[in-house]
């Protein structure tokens, strides 16, 4: 049985900025998320092999934490209305792993805001053919502009 929590451990202590960098962004610590989800892509930098650890666990739509990281990190600028850094995070995550929905996702959330419905629904309608849906099309559009128009009333 002890054998069995060692994974779990050993990932945790190599993804300890991930994990941070997560639990920043749900405090809505936007900027220290995204300082430490810098600090984890550095480290993967310097150690790819730490990438080969997230198959010792589950992960639904990705095996790809460095894929994971620039979504996150570009989910962290989008809130903090920093759409340039934001696209050039979720690109670069859609192309580390092109099957992962969450990048397509929040490209369309992102030209949402920039008023371009129709890359919005492309996008959308991408992140749902690889596995990931939330709404219609037409309440992705509402709660986007909603969500948007509460980050810039700030």
């Amino acid at each position: 049985m002890l054998i069995l929590l060692i994974p779990g451990r050993i990932q945790g202590h190599f993804y300890r900025d991930f994990y941070t960098a997560k639990k920043l962004m749900q405090s809505k610590s936007y900027k220290k998320s995204i300082e430490y989800n810098n600090r984890f892509l550095q480290q993967i930098k310097n150690k790819p092999w730490i990438k080969k650890l997230i198959w010792i666990s589950w992960g639904m739509y990705t095996k790809d934490i460095e894929a994971m990281t620039y979504n996150n990190l570009g989910t962290g600028n989008l809130h903090l209305g920093q759409l340039e850094e934001a696209k050039a995070c979720f690109i670069k995550a859609k192309e580390l792993d092109k099957e992962y929905p969450f990048p397509y996702y929040n490209l369309a959330i992102l030209y949402v805001v920039e008023g371009d419905t129709t890359k919005a629904e492309e996008y959308y309608n991408e992140a749902g053919r690889l596995g990931f849906t939330r709404t219609s099309f037409d309440e992705f559009i509402m709660k986007v502009q909603n969500a948007y128009a509460n980050i810039q009333g700030r």
